[in-house]
């Protein structure tokens, strides 16, 4: 069995770089302006939701209200429904804290799930990453 760190025991500086050695998941997450930036890359599956999950609770408590939550998952090779929940629960708390939570994606082993479930109405979908506000 592999290590999963524990992302609630872990400061900023040990975010910056995430990994789950089981599973290949990567996320590291940094501030863009007044932004928060989550990068993943690898496979969200049952296995490494709650991975992603630590991860965007932990940079859900650096973003504060009128600022956005952005998860760039254009390195995403693989993406489940156990991980669009997450995404999706992440969106519903950033909406209740006034954050908004946008997930960047051209790639289509994101784009298609996505689509496939109907989650671009919940989830604000872009292309690209959004210009930094200052």
């Amino acid at each position: 069995m592999g290590y999963a760190p524990r992302v609630d025991r872990m400061d900023q500086r040990d975010l910056r770089v995430l990994g789950c050695l089981e599973s290949s998941l990567r996320v590291s997450w940094d501030a863009r302006g007044d932004d928060v930036v989550v990068r993943v890359a690898g496979e969200i599956d049952l296995s490494t939701a709650g991975v992603l999950d630590s991860a965007l609770r932990r940079a859900m408590t650096a973003a504060v209200p009128g600022t956005r939550l952005i998860v760039d998952l254009n390195e995403v090779e693989f993406l489940g429904v156990t991980g669009l929940r997450k995404l999706r629960t992440a969106c519903e708390e950033c909406r209740r804290c006034e954050v908004v939570l946008m997930v960047v994606a051209a790639n289509e082993e994101v784009t298609h799930p996505v689509h496939a479930l109907g989650m671009e109405t919940v989830l604000e979908l872009r292309a690209q990453l959004p210009e930094s506000r200052a």
